[in-house]
């Protein structure tokens, strides 16, 4: 094969192939441990600005705001398999690893000020 179809097999595969990218949210509940139920509870959260200095995630009704920041070693993060088994026996596995935390703290966030316009 030529070096120019070599190129385009290799973009090809480049378009094709996607990175996950797995980072640890730290919501620091020690601070405020009536937020941990919300947290578990909630069917789902909206997450703004991942790749800015300070995200923010919005979890039933509360927001957090958050920082970039190292772990120290590796975080590993797995998924229980079968949550309908007993409390004394679950299968877990080996998900993913993880070298990044965003560190996350509760804000308020003024509704009237989300409603007015921007310039």
């Amino acid at each position: 094969m030529s070096d120019e179809k070599n190129k385009k097999i290799d973009e090809e595969l480049d378009d094709e192939c996607e990175e996950s990218y797995y980072c640890i949210a730290d919501f620091s509940l020690e601070e405020k441990p009536e937020l941990s139920e919300l947290l578990l509870d909630a069917p789902s959260f909206q997450l703004l600005g991942i790749e800015s200095d300070n995200p923010i995630i919005r979890v039933g009704g509360k927001a957090f705001m958050g920082t970039h920041d190292k772990a120290i070693g590796t975080n590993l993060i797995f998924e229980v398999k079968d949550e309908t088994s007993s409390q004394e026996k679950k299968e877990i596995n080996y998900f993913g690893k993880g070298e990044n935390v965003l560190s996350l703290k509760p804000i308020q966030i003024d509704p009237e000020a989300l409603a007015q316009p921007t310039r």
